[in-house]
């Protein structure tokens, strides 16, 4: 099966940009249309985050490795940690405002910030991830096993392996 990352990626990018335009929006032409709008483009954004971002760690452990693209794949994957963060506690935030309709301004001004920190997290993981696939290769048929610029000498990934001095369970350790 191919790796979906390259195909989940795109729906967290749309949704979360549309979310972040359209919270700054609010906060110069307020209008309840709006306002639902960015809510279901948070909603739907965090969610296709949270599966590009386990995509992307399974992509992780299946793509050839490069070894240019060692520190590169390091930045991707803490920004895109970093941006789900961000949109969890947006999202959190979006469920606990309409509770509390005395701190609507306060709230309002916490998203347009959240929704600034959103937007160029969301831009820099999309570029960082751009330049895996585009410069480096990574994850495309260029670099796996057998393709013209397969990186033969990159480190193999370490593999788990059974230790000796673990315990072995017992019948009384699964009840």
């Amino acid at each position: 099966m191919q790796n979906p990352h390259p195909l989940l990626v795109h729906f967290p990018i749309a949704f979360l940009v549309a979310f972040a335009v359209s919270a700054l929006l609010l906060l110069v032409l307020p209008h309840p249309g709006l306002d639902r709008f960015a809510r279901a483009s948070l909603f739907v954004g965090t969610a296709a985050a949270a599966l590009a971002v386990v995509s992307g760690f399974f992509a992780e452990q299946t793509v050839a490795p490069v070894r240019a693209a060692a520190e590169t794949i390091g930045e991707h994957r803490l920004l895109a940690y970093g941006t789900l963060l961000v949109a969890a506690a947006l999202t959190a935030l979006a469920v606990i405002a309409p509770r509390h309709p005395a701190w609507a301004g306060r709230f309002r001004a916490a998203q347009g910030v959240g929704a600034l920190a959103l937007l160029g997290l969301v831009v820099m993981t999309a570029r960082e991830g751009g330049e895996l696939v585009h410069e480096f290769g990574v994850g495309t048929a260029l670099t796996a096993p057998g393709g013209p610029v397969h990186d033969v000498g990159a480190p193999k990934r370490a593999t788990p392996q059974a230790t000796n001095d673990a315990p072995a369970p017992s019948g009384k350790d699964f009840r």
